[in-house]
């Protein structure tokens, strides 16, 4: 983003330098008439205006380029073109549930994963946008990779065609390849034989240690019951319990989460997890990604979020969707180099919690990592689910992977 904006700027100040110059050059050759040739020098005025006009203009068009692939100009072609575009809205809770249970057909899961907080992709529409036509329900976002801005495209429920449709009306906006996200295996053989469609991995992946962000690693789903079990028996998750209930005795405070009351304390938790350099290295996310989460909480539908404090202080906060008899959980984040042995401590607070409101299963998440994957795996998952991405690029007939 900051080359962006330098580069902006230079093109800026390139305009207005070329034009002033020409203008200089004019008008001070149009005061030549005491020169022995004064005709002749006017006429290098006259060309030299010529070339710094036309240098604005190409500094002029090159400002149109720059401002035509924000994301705020490409969403608002969308929103104007296609009526079945339109922001994500709060009330939008119950439409994302009327398409299924999985992790990604929850309003948390797409306001976090299309935000437009992102650096990489900030936009007037905070929480992103979604097609919805009555029977197909998909979320847009736009986010920079190496200098290029590509649309994000997550199917919640989606026939191949309109996949493969807003797809290519996106490449068409854009002009930039496009990631298709969060889609089952079937999905992915299904829309592979189409040329324009090609599998994400680490040669053309979002990151290159993370090529399918937090897909690489599968989701992590556990039974409620067998995983409480585990305090009974010798195992790190009790362990660790175990040493945070004598660490806080007498120390820790928990509330339920009330944006309006809470919301600072939670940013603060939210900065302060991600200065920790060991999280910086293992996380892809930034502090961004989390404020819709922060400051998005519909008021009487069912989710599971508290914040925890020891001696007053911030320290720990989670958050969690409940989708039927699973909850999805979108947010566990402690500050352990302060406060050690909570990161298992609070998801074991969200699993009582929901337990006793009849929730069965806890879907954790896909991992960016090996490290974020073997914490879940502690838990004793009783399923995985593997989601995968696809790129849409009709630019090449593929042999082999693109490379963008």
């Amino acid at each position: 983003m900051t080359s962006r904006i330098i580069s902006f700027s230079d093109i800026v100040l390139s305009s207005v330098n070329a034009v002033g110059m020409g203008l200089s050059s004019y008008l001070s050759f149009e005061q030549t008439s005491y020169a022995p040739n004064p005709e002749f020098y006017r006429n290098i005025g006259y060309a030299c205006t010529s070339v710094a006009l036309l240098w604005g203009v190409r500094s002029g068009l090159s400002i149109f380029e720059f401002y035509s692939h924000s994301r705020n100009f490409l969403e608002k072609r969308l929103l104007k073109e296609n009526e079945a575009i339109t922001p994500i809205t709060v009330d939008d809770y119950a439409l994302f549930h009327q398409f299924g249970n999985g992790y990604k057909n929850t309003l948390t899961y797409n306001a976090q994963a299309v935000n437009g907080r992102n650096p990489k992709g900030r936009s007037n529409n905070r929480l992103g946008l979604k097609y919805y036509d009555g029977n197909n329900l998909l979320t847009i976002g736009y986010f920079q990779r190496n200098g290029t801005g590509h649309f994000h495209l997550i199917p919640c429920e989606a026939s191949l065609g309109k996949i493969t449709d807003l797809a290519a009306l996106l490449y068409q906006t854009s002009k930039s390849p496009v990631y298709i996200k969060k889609i089952s295996q079937e999905q992915r053989d299904a829309l592979l034989p189409n040329p324009d469609f090609v599998a994400v991995d680490a040669r053309n992946g979002w990151y290159e240690t993370a090529p399918l962000e937090d897909d690489t690693y599968p989701e992590r789903i556990i039974d409620l019951e067998t995983t409480l079990g585990l305090l009974n028996l010798d195992c790190d998750v009790r362990r660790k319990h175990r040493r945070a209930r004598r660490e806080y005795s007498g120390r820790l405070g928990i509330e339920d989460y009330d944006p309006e009351k809470h919301s600072q304390d939670v940013l603060d938790i939210v900065k302060g997890f991600f200065g920790i350099q060991e999280e910086r290295d293992m996380h892809f996310s930034l502090p961004e990604d989390y404020f819709n989460i922060i400051n998005v909480k519909p008021v009487g539908v069912d989710y599971f979020s508290s914040l925890f404090y020891v001696d007053d202080r911030p320290a720990a906060f989670y958050f969690a969707e409940r989708a039927g008899e699973t909850i999805h959980v979108y947010a566990n984040l402690a500050l352990r180099d302060k406060f050690r042995f909570l990161s298992e401590f609070i998801l074991i607070h969200l699993f009582q919690a929901a337990f006793e409101k009849g929730v069965k299963r806890a879907n954790l998440g896909g991992s960016e990592t090996k490290g974020l994957d073997t914490f879940k795996l502690k838990f004793k998952p009783v399923e995985q689910r593997q989601m995968h991405w696809l790129l849409y690029d009709p630019r090449i007939i593929r042999t082999a992977h693109s490379s963008i």
